[in-house]
């Protein structure tokens, strides 16, 4: 519903869709780091497992320039919402989340114990 008013207000880029995959290992584990607002999802994809595949939306320009103006809102519910959705999508994995406590370019730190799913 939300994703369907911000294409139909011209805030997000109306293309084919975008995913992001992170493979399945034949050789070991990868653990995949999310950044959202104050929070991270860590996603820990064992051996053997199928590749877990995410939806990727783009904003418009003008959702960026909106963007910028807005003070950002980070929803706690969503972050919870997404991480069960990905754990339903690949029962496999491990996925946990938590607060992140400091962020520099693209590594962060997060609190430990994280939540999990």
């Amino acid at each position: 519903m939300e994703l369907s008013l911000l294409r139909e207000a011209g805030l997000l880029k109306t293309c084919e869709m975008v995913t992001r995959t992170y493979p399945g290992t034949k050789s070991g584990t990868i653990t995949a780091q999310l950044l959202y607002g104050s929070k991270c999802i860590m996603i820990t994809i064992p051996l053997e497992s199928k590749d877990l595949v995410l939806p990727v939306f783009f904003l418009s320009q003008a959702g960026c320039e909106l963007y910028d103006l807005l003070e950002p809102h980070f929803r706690e519910d969503y972050i919870r919402r997404l991480s069960s959705k990905i754990k339903k999508t690949n029962p496999k994995v491990t996925v946990e989340y938590g607060k992140v406590v400091e962020v520099q370019g693209t590594r962060f730190k997060y609190e430990l114990p994280l939540i999990s799913i």
